[in-house]
Formats: C-alpha cells, sequence, structure tokens
C-alpha cells in the first residue's frame, strides 16, 4: 500500500455511464458525459453499550457501526436518451420516421381556434394544401395558418375559411430521434465508470461503479430560462462478482 500522502483532493473527471435494459437483459454500449456532480455516501447506523457502574457511567463500552445501502447522486450537464428517460421516469425508443405524403385529409375547421391535422407532424411548409371539402376551392396561404411541427392549422373568425370540414394535403418531412414514454420507469440501472484526476498532485483517479439504481431527482422546469442539468440519486448495490458496490483506484 503506498505511503504517499496527498497534499489535498480537488478531483477532475470525466464520467462514462452504460445504461441496463430491462427488457433486452442487456447493456448499452459506453457514452462519456460531462458531470456537475458525483457524490457517494457510505452511511451507518451506530450501536452502543453504555456502561451503567459507578466509574464510568455514560461512557461507551462498545461501539459498532451497522451499515446502511450505499447512497448516490449525481448531475449529468450532458444529455442522451438514456439520461433524458432517467430524468423523466421513462422508457425511451429510437424513432425513425420515413418521409409521407398526406392527401386530402380531412379536418374539421374551427374558426379562432387550432384544428388538430390527423398524422400531420413535422410536415413540410412548403408542400402544405387546404381546400374545401369538395376539393374545388383551393385557399391561398393568407386565409389560413399550420403549425408545421404538430400538425395544427388555424383559421381565424371571420375570415373566408367557415366553420366546418376542409382538406389538407402536404408532404410530411423524414424524422430520426429518440421517443421518450415519461413515467413508465422509475428505477434506471447503470454502471458508471469515472476517470479522474487530483489536480493538486497529478496522480490519477479510477473509480467504478458496476451497478447504481437511480431516479428522478427533481422537477424538470421545460421553460425555466436557466442552463438545465440532469439530477438522479439513489443507491450503489453489491451484484454478482463483486464484493463492493464500488471499487476506488488512486
Amino acid at each position: 500500500m503506498s505511503k504517499d500522502i496527498a497534499t489535498g483532493l480537488l478531483f477532475a473527471g470525466s464520467l462514462y455511464s452504460e445504461a441496463f435494459n430491462p427488457v433486452t437483459n442487456t447493456w448499452s454500449p459506453a457514452t462519456k458525459y460531462e458531470v456537475d456532480k458525483f457524490e457517494i455516501k457510505t452511511p451507518s447506523d451506530k450501536l452502543q453499550k453504555i456502561s451503567k457502574s459507578r466509574e464510568s457511567f455514560g461512557q461507551a463500552k462498545n461501539t459498532y457501526f451497522v451499515a446502511k445501502p450505499v447512497e448516490f447522486s449525481i448531475t449529468f450537464d450532458e444529455l442522451s436518451g438514456d439520461i433524458f428517460a432517467a430524468m423523466l421516469s421513462g422508457v425511451a425508443s429510437a424513432v425513425n420516421d420515413a418521409a409521407a405524403t398526406l392527401l386530402n385529409v380531412p379536418v374539421t375547421a374551427a374558426p379562432g381556434f387550432w384544428a388538430v391535422i390527423p398524422g400531420g407532424e413535422n410536415l413540410d411548409p412548403a408542400t402544405i394544401v387546404v381546400k374545401d371539402s369538395t376539393g374545388t376551392t383551393t385557399y391561398t396561404s393568407d386565409k389560413y395558418e399550420v403549425n408545421p411541427r404538430l400538425g395544427l392549422l388555424y383559421v381565424p373568425a371571420g375570415g373566408t375559411i367557415a366553420a366546418g370540414p376542409v382538406t389538407v394535403s402536404a408532404s410530411k418531412l423524414a424524422f430520426e430521434g429518440t421517443e421518450i414514454q415519461g413515467a413508465q420507469r422509475y428505477a434506471h440501472i447503470m454502471r458508471y465508470r469515472l476517470d479522474g484526476q487530483n489536480l493538486l498532485d497529478r496522480r490519477d483517479m479510477y473509480l467504478f461503479a458496476p451497478r447504481a439504481v437511480v431516479s428522478s431527482d427533481t422537477a424538470q422546469d421545460w421553460l425555466s430560462g436557466k442552463l438545465a442539468s440532469v439530477a438522479l440519486s439513489g443507491n450503489l448495490e453489491v451484484t454478482d462478482g463483486y464484493i463492493s458496490p464500488y471499487t476506488l483506484k488512486y
């Protein structure tokens, strides 16, 4: 065992994280993240035998600390589908929608309100055509407004388009990304490797946690106007093949 004494502790580190999929029983490839916080706490319960004798009344005769589960908290500065899903207590899946075409989709116009265009998300604005229900009249774009991302049609009150059926045609753009079903999975299992260094003496530090069970720690304010981070907390567990919840090499 090294007898070197560090002059102090000031750690920097890069985190490599893997996410466990309980459906496929597999781990994801490791992803490197910037993190603001990587905190481990090893709590315990103190048991004591207190003397009642005349000479040492009130003093401890025996003291023992009983281990409690290792507590863990982490704050991510970067996002992936896995981290986003953990933040939302959800399940992430890949989305890869091909380009498509909507042809004369019926929509019920409601002047002064937004009407849903069925299947109309992610539309190409340059291709949108709005007609009356018979297909005879084609309305010019100044007679209505469309939110192409959400697939919504707005007609102003008192305008050319009256309440009732119209049709919408448009091209749908291809979309590739992640979909998260929120509030579907509250415990997320991850595996962490922290590649660290003590900046005061330039010694390397390596920490490995083979099984962390975490959940969302804070509410997400989507419109806070501030740079957001993702805070997760939970426990480090002893898993098969290991005798400790985490290992540190320094």
